[in-house]
């Protein structure tokens, strides 16, 4: 579980950082592309290239954070 005053500064990093993450099931998740950024020993891990993409996408580049 990450903290709540953590979670409340987290943003997505590709969209420079105006969409909020939801924690849910597997780690923490962009409001806006959904994409998956695991949490490893307790740490979110928001590098994009080891996120999870969701369902219907294939990469990063389709995602609407990424797209500007």
């Amino acid at each position: 579980m990450v903290k709540p005053e953590l979670l409340e500064r987290l943003r997505c990093p590709l969209d420079g950082g105006h969409s909020h993450l939801s924690e849910v099931e597997g780690g923490l998740s962009c409001q806006r592309c959904h994409l998956l950024y695991p949490i490893r020993e307790g740490i979110p891990c928001l590098v994009p290239e080891m996120a999870i993409l969701p369902p219907g996408v294939e990469r990063l580049e389709a995602l609407p954070c990424k797209k500007k």
